[in-house]
């Protein structure tokens, strides 16, 4: 987020357009939830790529191994990020979708905090939503599934792996 908004106070004092729609009027809520899901279709495949990169061999041992040192799940440890990492897979998932729609700030922002949450609990080992800190938990412990945040881009690519449900029966 910090990076988000110097970038924005550069681009004003330089007298530029924001790269985000900035109104006195708030967006529609349909125009909102538009835009967050057509954001969150981005960072997942912004974000699947991205850090399929940081698992080949010239860039895993120097960028990503440090966020993999942490195998039990722990929410802080999302951050926890070499600088070219955190760049490259973390800030740019996040604001490349504003950048390509030229969403309206507000819809930016309500984006940014759900991926951030999303993020957290994902980390955390707590299956609030769906099995999603399980399928990120068998990419800490396998390295080479899951890579994505929901999932679509590893249905599509052949990388989605969870384990068999051991929950009880009903």
């Amino acid at each position: 987020m910090a990076v988000h908004t110097v970038l924005l106070g550069a681009s004003h004092l330089a007298g530029k357009p924001s790269s985000y729609r900035i109104t006195a009027a708030p967006p529609r809520a349909f125009e909102l939830l538009r835009d967050v899901a057509l954001s969150a279709l981005i960072r997942e495949v912004a974000f699947y790529y991205a850090h399929r990169t940081l698992h080949r061999p010239q860039f895993y041992a120097r960028v990503h191994k440090t966020h993999h040192r942490f195998t039990a799940p722990f929410a802080l440890a999302a951050q926890y990020a070499t600088v070219p990492e955190h760049l490259f897979a973390n800030v740019l998932p996040y604001v490349l979708p504003g950048l390509i729609f030229r969403t309206h700030i507000l819809s930016y922002w309500v984006f940014f905090a759900s991926q951030l949450l999303d993020t957290s609990m994902v980390h955390s080992g707590y299956d609030f939503f769906g099995r999603f800190a399980e399928m990120h938990d068998r990419h800490h412990e396998l390295s080479n599934v899951n890579y994505g945040v929901f999932g679509l881009c590893d249905w599509l690519h052949g990388t989605n792996k969870v384990r068999k449900s051991t929950r009880a029966k009903e």
